[in-house]
């Protein structure tokens, strides 16, 4: 990897770390729970399977419905737009804002596809 790379692994990762702290100062993210969930490793381990299956198979839906609009993504980047979406979903009030980030990030990429990007992005969240 590279420095840049690593560097900006880091402060993702240190981002990440400031806003959990952030929540369990505000008390909206409970340690004793999370001490609790972290005690049951095969039910952490099977919480985790499934959210990752939901999560691959929602990717896999989005770049079906991506293509059908002529638009061609790669599985890491689907999957890279898909979780950024996915953050902003959380972070920011609204239940659209990751769509609308989502569908920014592919319209600059593919310039004359902004309509269809959206209209993917429309038919995924009806899935």
């Amino acid at each position: 990897m590279r420095l840049r790379n690593l560097f900006a692994l880091g402060a993702k990762l240190a981002i990440v770390a400031l806003l959990l702290a952030f929540l369990a100062q505000k008390g909206l993210l409970s340690i004793s729970e999370l001490k609790r969930a972290l005690s049951s490793p095969k039910l952490l381990l099977g919480a985790l399977a499934l959210s990752t299956a939901s999560t691959l198979l929602g990717v896999h839906r989005w770049r079906v419905l991506l293509r059908g609009q002529e638009i061609s993504l790669s599985w890491s980047k689907t999957l890279q737009l898909s979780l950024i979406g996915n953050f902003f979903n959380l972070a920011l009030p609204g239940a659209v804002s990751g769509d609308l980030v989502k569908a920014f990030y592919i319209a600059r990429e593919h310039p004359g596809k902004r309509g269809h990007a959206f209209g993917s992005i429309l038919f995924d969240r009806r899935g």
